[in-house]
């Protein structure tokens, strides 16, 4: 009995350790929710599930805030009511949080960790310079001076074994320099070469730095960290239009791919007739790859190219544009029969205006919104349901052939800046390339990708999102 005992106690304790690591480690209050309050001694440990690090690292300064309606910060959650908000300050102290870890990070374990970021343009907090501290002056009404923690500052992730990073501790990540006003997702990869047991989020100063400064980060929606695997699978591409050799009839060609375990465009490489193509568009987390290129007369070879760390893959294809000539209908008379030449029906009259507005109601700088005129998400393929609504744009400028447009590419934020902007601009240049293939003079278009720095709709909803993924039109001159 006592064997059994023993046993029982042995395999409660082991199995709990060795399920936890195949399931997510969770965090409590990974959005910090809680009623939004400036960061004082007051309200020190107010932040559910975290614990305030500055009150041993850095006794005296003020613990972080919850945000946002404090120190001019108007930035909207990313996910519930509130948000955290740390800072960094010139006497060389920063802030951060911690806490303990559902299960511990393993050593040889690999997992996934994500969470939301912004910086707000105004965090306007109580100097040190005055001699106030912020209790003081909570009790007493002692009127505090106020400096500006605006300048972009990093975001560091530790693994420790006690909390606030304790006595051995490890980076486990590190963010590039948080300077944008939207919500950003960033994504890590933990590969501990030590057993952790507590995780601390920290603001810091960008490095290298010779001085310190003040600034802040803005903190939202962590995820759970989650296992996966160490080893990065084989790439994988494959073309799916076209899938082999073929032969086309049009000069221009819409090439799709499937490119799977590859992170980053940079990583694929764009071969057309022995030339590298940077015009294409790639969504890292479908593995969907776009282009339209121009075929040349005969035969284009196609290649694409895509590599991680487990090595290099490619496919290739062969497309073989023959162009037809429009051959000649011969009227050929008969005696004594009569032939009536065919009916031809009108052409379709050009429009005259464009969103249903005639050139006399516009005026230079104004921006129209072109209606129902959406991308899916990550691409910037224009489908055949847009022609009509593009012909109404071609129909306009050929009428008005003295009016110049900017064409302006958007999206949502589901992206980071860099692939944002590349993706809008890259929409805004397929509609430039659709009007000037159609007709319309090169000398009348502009474009320009704007990214999700224009936001008309909200991100917070699906319909939202898909709205922004539009394009506007700008009257940038009306001629005489």
């Amino acid at each position: 009995m006592r064997f059994l005992l023993l046993s029982l106690i042995f395999i409660s304790g082991i199995l709990p350790e060795l399920y936890a690591q195949d399931r997510d480690i969770t965090l409590r209050n990974p959005s910090f929710e809680g009623i939004p309050h400036i960061g004082n001694v007051r309200y020190a440990n107010s932040i559910l599930g975290w614990s305030d690090c500055g009150l041993s690292k850095f006794p005296g300064e003020s613990p972080p805030d919850l945000q946002p309606g404090h120190f001019k910060v108007k930035t909207e959650p990313y996910h519930g009511r509130s948000y955290i908000g740390l800072v960094v300050r010139d006497n060389e102290t920063w802030e951060s949080v911690s806490q303990s870890l559902s299960a511990p990070l393993k050593v040889g374990k690999c997992y996934n960790f994500s969470l939301y970021l912004a910086q707000s343009e105004n965090y306007r907090s109580p100097a040190r310079k005055t001699g106030i501290s912020a209790e003081e002056s909570a009790i007493t009404g002692a009127k505090l001076d106020s400096i500006d923690h605006v300048t972009p500052c990093v975001l560091r992730i530790w693994g420790g074994k006690s909390s606030c990073q304790g006595s051995k501790t490890e980076l486990l990540a590190e963010t590039p320099v948080i300077n944008h006003p939207d919500w950003v997702e960033y994504n890590f990869k933990f590969e501990p070469t030590e057993e952790h047991y507590f995780v601390t989020l920290e603001a810091y100063v960008k490095t290298p730095s010779i001085f310190p400064y003040n600034g802040h980060i803005l903190m939202d929606n962590l995820s759970s960290i989650s296992p996966i695997p160490c080893t990065i699978p084989e790439p994988e591409i494959s073309f799916e239009n076209p899938k082999a050799n073929i032969k086309v009839e049009e000069a221009f060609f819409e090439i799709k791919a499937s490119a799977k375990n590859i992170f980053s465009d940079k990583n694929i490489e764009f071969n057309v007739n022995g030339k590298n193509i940077s015009d294409f568009g790639f969504a890292e987390a479908t593995g969907k790859f776009y282009s339209r290129i121009k075929l040349r007369e005969g035969k284009n070879n196609i290649k694409l190219i895509g590599s991680n760390e487990s090595g290099t893959v490619e496919d290739a294809v062969v497309i073989i544009y023959e162009e037809v000539e429009e051959e000649e209908i011969a009227v050929v008379e008969e005696s004594p029969k009569v032939v009536e030449a065919p009916v031809v029906s009108p052409s379709k009259p050009l429009s005259n205006t464009i969103s249903g507005l005639e050139k006399k109601e516009l005026k230079e700088q104004q921006t129209l919104e072109i209606k129902n005129l959406n991308f899916e998400e990550n691409s910037f393929e224009i489908g055949t349901a847009n022609f009509p609504i593009l012909d109404e744009i071609y129909g306009f400028l050929k009428t008005n052939q003295d009016v110049v447009i900017e064409i302006g590419g958007h999206t949502n934020n589901n992206c980071d800046d860099v692939f944002c902007k590349s993706l809008s601009e890259k929409r805004a240049k397929a509609v430039a390339e659709y009007l000037e293939n159609k007709g319309v003079s090169a000398s009348q278009l502009q474009y320009k990708g704007y990214g999700s720095e224009k936001p008309r709709y909200t991100n917070k909803t699906p319909l939202g999102k898909k709205k922004n993924q539009r394009v506007e039109v700008k009257i940038i001159s009306m001629g005489d």
